[in-house]
């Protein structure tokens, strides 16, 4: 969570045991609020299909709202993802038994820096009151969900 901005940059980076193709990382854009709780504020799917080529891509991804319509209206969100895929790897040891279960060359796996995010949508119950959006995300990959720290 970033207090008080429409344009927050968080920088952080996430990790996911991730070798199928069709699943979707989903990113859900949210106001952190004490009164109300999370109010939405718009959404991302990223497909892993996309990333096959196993170059690290790097991006702004424009928000969409609760019916999924993109929405130009409700901002952007830059992130890095990178795949490392490799469909015919299969671990012979379970991850709690692996000592170099988190190297950065570790196949299938994901890594998602949440870079940013711009001109996110002011939602109209705080129009009068500048700077009471306080971001969030949640991210979320075959179930396993992963949430941005709290600063």
């Amino acid at each position: 969570t970033k207090k008080a901005t429409l344009n927050p940059r968080w920088v952080e980076r996430y990790t996911w045991d991730a070798d199928d193709a069709s699943d979707v990382l989903d990113i859900e854009v949210r106001d952190a609020c004490a009164y109300t709780g999370a109010d939405f504020l718009g959404r991302v799917g990223v497909e892993m299909d996309q990333l096959r080529k196993r170059h690290a891509l790097r991006k702004f991804l424009v928000l969409k709202n609760e019916e999924d319509y993109r929405d130009d209206e409700r901002g952007e969100i830059e992130l890095l993802l990178h795949w490392r895929h490799n469909p015919h790897f299969t671990p012979k040891k379970f991850p709690e038994e692996s000592d170099s279960y988190d190297r950065p060359g570790k196949p299938n796996c994901l890594v998602v820096v949440l870079v940013r995010a711009k001109k996110l949508k002011r939602l109209e119950k705080y129009a009068e009151t500048p700077g009471t959006t306080d971001p969030t995300c949640l991210l979320t990959l075959d179930g396993e969900k992963k949430r941005s720290r709290t600063v």
